[in-house]
């Protein structure tokens, strides 16, 4: 993770989130501490976060449901936080598997609607 703190109270955080759900969970409750600890209000955090928000979102040749309960935990980390997913421009999708068989929105940017 790197983080930036703008003058005039803003909070810029980039992440590249583990495919280890444990890790990636760990990096989650760095974040609530963090905000919950800060006198900051604006907060964006860009990057890779390995989860898509929902099913739609992923497309998978083997396995349909996959990480149904992960999606709402990702959305439950997101109303804590109390940041918006900002719209994606272009394509659906920010990864796709050289094959072609699994795509997904990993990547996104969720600001404080501020």
């Amino acid at each position: 993770c790197v983080e930036r703190k703008w003058e005039g109270g803003y909070y810029n955080k980039y992440i590249y989130a583990a495919c280890d759900k444990g890790k990636r969970k760990r990096i989650w409750e760095e974040l609530r501490i963090g905000k919950a600890n800060s006198l900051i209000v604006c907060w964006c955090i860009v990057g890779d976060f390995n989860y898509v928000r929902r099913a739609c979102k992923r497309v998978d040749f083997n396995e349909e449901n996959k990480g149904v309960g992960e999606k709402e935990e990702f959305n439950k980390f997101i109303l804590e936080m109390d940041v918006d997913d900002m719209p994606k421009v272009g394509g659906q999708f920010t990864w796709y598997r050289p094959n072609g068989r699994m795509k997904s929105r990993i990547n996104r940017v969720l600001a404080s609607r501020e």
